[in-house]
């Protein structure tokens, strides 16, 4: 007769037992990870440099672009820190990669803008009627000495006249709006910048005065002809004037004469001196359209991420 016996699992199958729900948890833990590390992963890959020997290493631009991506996906998600200082450093990643990546300057450019404009947002709360700190553009507008050692006479002297007509532009719709000082201000900073660009050339290719019957007759508005929108016009003299520098770096990138200062030093020094002129400048370029848009120049793709230097 056969009796009933508990079962009693012997130690060799509660080991293999123990082993087997060990590796089952592992695995599910894994499938939970896994979308958890795709979210976390960088917005945009860095796509391996075919120049690099071997193809295992990353460019610069690649990884300054995919830094400054990053930090913009992490800025704009749901686990952001919403600080002007957060902001401003990933302004500051922006501008790297628009230093380091060329064909895609004005795009960082905006970026670096734009993260500009939210360090903004938080500092003065979005307070109604808040003027934004024109101490950007007045710093990077004292700033350009490299740039102007370092341009040749056609770059400089698009980028002189771009803020030379800038400055003269604020200054007459300063006097067409009352309690406009910061209008003055803007004014000096521009003709301050375009004398420190013409300071290596032998002759100053500034006209001087230009024509106002369009600044008299549109003070307030104005259409951008560069895209048919309608912009507040101090906002569209800001986007011009970035306009105007995107398209100096272009030139003086194509052309490897520059006034003759930095011409006898090593190559390494040249490349220094070309890199820090072009930080220079696109600090400046980026100061100017972080002032268009925060006069309120349309923030949008259409307007905004059009080929600035080519308008």
């Amino acid at each position: 007769m056969q009796t009933l016996q508990d079962f009693r699992p012997s130690s060799s199958s509660g080991r293999s037992r123990g082993r087997i729900l060990r590796l089952m948890s592992t695995a599910f833990a894994g499938l939970l990870l896994t979308p958890a590390l795709a979210a976390c992963s960088n917005p945009t890959p860095i796509k391996v440099s075919v120049q690099e020997p071997g193809g295992l290493r990353t460019s610069t631009c690649e990884t300054a672009y995919s830094r400054a991506s990053t930090r913009e996906h992490l800025d704009m998600g749901p686990f952001g820190i919403a600080t002007a200082e957060s902001y401003e450093e990933t302004a500051q990643s922006w501008i790297d990669a628009a230093v380091e990546c060329p064909s895609r300057r004005d795009e960082a450019a905006v970026y670096a803008a734009r993260a500009h404009m939210r360090a903004w947002h938080v500092q003065s709360g979005e307070a109604a009627g808040a003027k934004p700190s024109t101490s950007l553009a007045i710093s990077s507008s004292d700033n350009l000495d490299t740039a102007a050692a370092t341009m040749g006479k056609e770059a400089a002297t698009q980028a002189a006249k771009g803020e030379d007509m800038a400055g003269f532009a604020m200054s007459v719709l300063a006097a067409r709006h009352a309690g406009a000082e910061w209008m003055l201000s803007l004014s000096d900073a521009h003709t301050t910048a375009g004398q420190i660009l013409v300071s290596h050339l032998e002759a100053d290719p500034r006209p001087g005065t230009y024509s106002v019957q369009e600044l008299l007759t549109h003070p307030d508005t104005i259409i951008d002809k560069a895209n048919g929108l309608r912009a507040p016009t101090t906002a569209l003299v800001e986007m011009n004037a970035a306009r105007s520098i995107l398209a100096s770096i272009d030139a003086m990138s194509k052309t490897t004469s520059g006034t003759g200062k930095h011409q006898e030093g090593s190559a390494d020094e040249a490349a220094r001196n070309h890199r820090k002129a072009v930080r220079e400048l696109t600090d400046l370029a980026v100061s100017h359209i972080y002032l268009s848009l925060a006069f309120g120049y349309p923030n949008t793709k259409t307007a905004i991420f059009a080929p600035l230097s080519a308008s």
